[in-house]
């Protein structure tokens, strides 16, 4: 079974209002109003579609796929109101199985450079923090700013500290 994502839905939704455009609309509207509309359809398809964080050359694929899904899970869970204890059980090995592969990690782990560490850093810290979190708002914050700040590192590619805002 096919995963349905949004880019999904937007490219199917684009694609029926074409369909209709062509079919319906051609005759009365003319060349240069379908024109326009396509052309703003098809620029809301590659800019809305494009939610997904670009993994830099500089960071290591395997660490930058497994931080997002951990911090996915951990936002996910927040926005529930969900503490560590209520996680289901996939979610809460999946933050453990984290927690044992980048804490100590073996030699199959190749760390690319220091924004990988600031990666496992960030990512290590939140899994912690919201394992111990009550989950006040202060924390909530704290949460989603890690997230992006995780983000931030895995696209630029950089440390944390010569991040661009």
């Amino acid at each position: 079974m096919k995963n349905v994502t949004n880019k999904s839905i937007l490219h199917i939704f684009s694609i029926s209002i074409i369909i209709k455009l062509k079919y319906y609309y051609w005759g009365r509207l003319g060349l240069k109003k379908v024109l326009v509309v396509l052309s703003i359809l098809i620029t809301l398809m590659l800019f809305g579609c494009s939610n997904e964080t670009k993994i830099h050359e500089n960071i290591n694929e395997e660490l930058a796929q497994d931080s997002l899904q951990v911090m996915s899970i951990i936002e996910k869970a927040v926005e529930q109101d969900q503490t560590s204890d209520e996680l289901d059980d996939s979610d809460y090995k999946k933050l453990v199985s984290y927690k044992d592969k980048y804490l100590n990690p073996d030699d199959s782990f190749v760390v690319i450079g220091e924004a990988d560490d600031d990666i496992i850093t960030f990512t290590l810290g939140t899994i912690s923090q919201y394992s111990d979190s009550g989950l006040l708002e202060s924390d909530k914050k704290d949460f989603l700013k890690n997230k992006e700040n995780v983000e931030k590192i895995i696209e630029q590619g950089k440390i944390h500290a010569e991040l661009e805002d």
